[in-house]
């Protein structure tokens, strides 16, 4: 898992996700991935994609509502939403 501008996963084939993240890099977004991937299915090839764009369109609904006051928390109370949405 390469974080970036593009994530990107690595495994039997390599995946780059395109979802752009929010414009604040808060501390514990890693955790929060983390958590995602172990929600998602860390074992299946998708698993790791589909966190990535979670978190990655939960941190832009956040800096949306929160701005450059952007907390961990404000991230999770989006991931709900996120999830409905996709």
């Amino acid at each position: 898992f390469v974080k970036g501008e593009k994530d990107i996963l690595f495994g039997p084939k390599k995946i780059a996700i395109g979802v752009e993240g929010g414009y604040k890099r808060c501390g514990g977004i890693g955790d929060i991935l983390s958590g995602a991937v172990a929600t998602c299915g860390i074992g299946l090839l998708d698993g790791p994609a589909l966190a990535s764009t979670i978190v990655r369109m939960s941190t832009q609904k956040a800096f949306a509502k929160e701005g450059r006051g952007l907390t961990a928390p404000k991230i999770i109370d989006e991931i709900v939403g996120t999830v409905k949405y996709l």
